[in-house]
């Protein structure tokens, strides 16, 4: 601490060897700029003086007679000067709380930022700008060079590496750290973990193993299990709650028929032309027809389902001919029935021996696949 003031003079009293050692003690004062904890006792208004806060610390400080605003502080270590807090400021605070709201544990608010149109723009913007374009109604950043709306990527989208996953009942695919999982062994897979709604994994399987479907959490293409193969790829949609739908299955040897059309039960008449829209917007690539048993026939009982071709069976005589003409668009399959109360025949469930199915006893199903 280097304070001290001699007070008044008074040469009467005052010898010459204590005059100089209050001199002496006075200079040392100047000298440290009045260095205390506090102020001086003997300041007067307009007086500099430094505050000793911390070893770290020192204020330079103005007395005006009643208080000592700061105007500026040091670190005496480092010889740092020091940056000013908001607070040390008279009427800062109260000018940022004026253009920014702020929140806090006791309020809510909302930052308030810059906005205008497109002309509206710095004229010599840098990077990291952010505002509000009253033009495009959307938020917008200056990056690269240029304005970009927020929600808009320059860039690619790089995932997380694949991680490997050993299979499971329960395989913990939403808890991976990456979207992309290899899946080894072959133990059958019941179920995923639960993650959010909207949450997409994609498997890539090292082997064979069982997938079983699952209509309410395990969902799978057809509504059946599925025995996967060394390459194949499914990638998997989150429901939340534990439960997932397969979007896409890809196996190794190629893509899957993972679209189907299922007709309902048709009529058979002779000669008849049917037209079925499959909804498929694409050619058919495969097809199956058969004939549900409606009455009990040549040994089958009413329910059964009979395959029958999907093509005339031609023979060398025209009264043996059986079948349909099938063709098919993006749009619609097309069927044509042989002219015949018997356009269909099968082997008799009983006995073996072929026969024929007379249109009355059932009706035609028609499957497709794309």
């Amino acid at each position: 601490m280097s304070q001290f003031d001699f007070g008044v003079i008074d040469p009467n009293y005052k010898s010459g060897p204590q005059l100089s050692l209050d001199l002496n003690k006075f200079r040392d004062a100047l000298n440290t700029q009045h260095l205390g904890a506090s102020r001086p006792a003997y300041a007067q208004a307009g007086m500099l003086w430094m505050r000793e806060v911390s070893s770290e610390r020192w204020d330079l400080c103005l007395y005006d007679g009643q208080l000592d605003p700061v105007l500026r502080s040091f670190n005496p270590v480092t010889s740092e000067i020091l940056k000013f807090a908001i607070s040390d400021v008279a009427g800062l605070g109260t000018a940022l709380d004026a253009g920014v709201q702020k929140d806090a544990a006791t309020t809510t608010g909302a930052a308030l930022i810059p906005t205008g149109n497109s002309a509206q723009r710095p004229a010599a913007p840098a990077a990291g700008m952010f505002r509000h374009n009253t033009t495009t109604l959307e938020f917008e950043r200056y990056q690269g060079g240029k304005w970009l709306p927020l929600n808009v990527m320059d860039k690619a989208l790089n995932e997380a590496p694949a991680v490997t996953l050993a299979s499971a009942a329960t395989l913990n695919i939403g808890s991976a750290a990456a979207n992309t999982i290899s899946v080894s062994g072959t133990t059958t897979i019941t179920a995923f973990d639960n993650v959010a709604d909207g949450a997409t994994r994609r498997l890539v399987f090292q082997g064979q193993l069982t997938l079983t479907h699952n209509a309410a959490s395990l969902i799978l293409p057809g509504g059946t299990s599925i025995t996967t193969a060394a390459g194949d790829v499914v990638e998997m949609l989150s429901l939340g709650g534990g439960n997932w739908r397969c979007t896409n299955y890809l196996p190794a040897a190629g893509r899957a028929l993972n679209r189907e059309y299922l007709s309902a039960p048709q009529t058979i008449t002779s000669a008849g032309l049917l037209t079925l829209a499959h909804g498929l917007k694409t050619r058919p690539k495969l097809f199956r027809c058969s004939v549900t048993i409606t009455t009990a026939h040549i040994g089958y009982a009413v329910g059964d389902e009979v395959e029958v071709p999907h093509f005339a069976d031609i023979s060398d005589s025209d009264s043996n001919t059986r079948g349909i003409s099938l063709t098919a668009d993006d749009t619609n399959i097309y069927i044509k029935y042989r002219a015949s109360s018997t356009v269909f025949g099968a082997l008799n469930k009983s006995n073996g021996f072929p026969a024929a199915i007379t249109n009355a006893s059932g009706l035609l199903n028609v499957r497709a696949w794309a």
